[in-house]
């Protein structure tokens, strides 16, 4: 968390000129990001159907593309808008944002989170001549592998507990840093991720599907699954930090020994494990859900 590496480390709090530093080299990076590395073969076509298994038809082509280039754009600005906020922030106020919040990486996960459902939800997929609808009844573990969401699920609930943990731990044993925020305010910024996430997945899965041809259907299937899976690995990457950051503050505060020398290599590991969640959780893979065409015309 920002305020936790200012108060920790000593890292200065950004002034407008820096924050202004900050966003021009942001900009800089993302029309790089935009030119050389989003573009790259797995943002095409091609290759996204072989990771997910579909099969490409001049029709849903085109659907595919137009979700390829949505998400690509909305996900690396909500990322990029996520990571320069507590700054801008501290610039207009004068001071920082509450923590979690003013931690650069969550913030950027947040917009990251906020791009996806958004890439998804505003696209607008080819519809039926006449009015009707798909019945086939969707479900999230249709979409998702169950290990997934057990592991948002098992991430959260050990974040909340080491969290607890930290708050009821004895004075002498650990000492809690005035600096790190009530226990109500983070126990409840673990539940805020595990419901929203779950929340957004299962209204993706069960948005509306207009009937149409087979292609089309397996396409919107294929996305459906690749957006929900983007959620549940930024999910998880956002309970992981928050559990890494606790368990670094106990094993530092610590006057165990073994918690001060394991702990801290614990915490560390869970970071990695969130920027891997981040990185490779969110690659689209093939879904086990099946297009099904039985429709109702009203």
């Amino acid at each position: 968390m920002y305020h936790y590496v200012v108060t920790k480390v000593g890292v200065p709090v950004l002034g407008p000129a820096e924050v202004a530093s900050v966003l021009g080299v942001a900009l800089l990076l993302g029309w790089i990001a935009r030119r050389v590395w989003l573009p790259v073969r797995r943002w095409e076509p091609t290759a996204w159907a072989e990771r997910t298994g579909v099969t490409l038809t001049p029709r849903n082509e085109a659907l595919v593309r137009a979700y390829l280039v949505r998400t690509r754009d909305l996900r690396l600005v909500g990322a990029v808008g996520g990571f320069l906020a507590p700054h801008l922030y501290a610039a207009a106020r004068g001071e920082q944002l509450p923590i979690p919040f003013d931690f650069d990486l969550f913030d950027a996960l947040i917009g990251y989170l906020l791009g996806a459902v958004g890439a998804e939800i505003t696209l607008t997929r080819p519809r039926s001549p006449v009015p009707s609808a798909s019945l086939a009844p969707r479900e999230l573990s249709d979409y998702l592998p169950r290990w997934l969401t057990n592991a948002l699920r098992a991430s959260a609930g050990a974040s909340l507990a080491v969290v607890m943990l930290y708050r009821a731990l004895p004075e002498p044993l650990v000492g809690v840093d005035p600096s790190m925020p009530p226990t109500l305010v983070i126990a409840t910024a673990v539940m805020a991720v595990l419901v929203g996430v779950e929340a957004a997945q299962r209204h993706i899965v069960r948005r509306p599907q207009p009937a149409a041809d087979a292609d089309i259907l397996e396409a919107d299937d294929a996305i459906r699954s690749a957006s929900v899976r983007a959620l549940a690995g930024a999910g998880i990457a956002l309970e992981l930090i928050i559990l890494s950051v606790h368990l670094v503050e106990i094993g530092t505060a610590s006057t165990i020994q073994l918690l001060r020398w394991s702990l801290p290599w614990l915490g560390a590991g869970c970071f990695v494990l969130a920027i891997s969640s981040w990185v490779h959780i969110t690659q689209p893979t093939r879904s086990t859900a099946t297009a099904r065409t039985h429709v109702v015309h009203p």
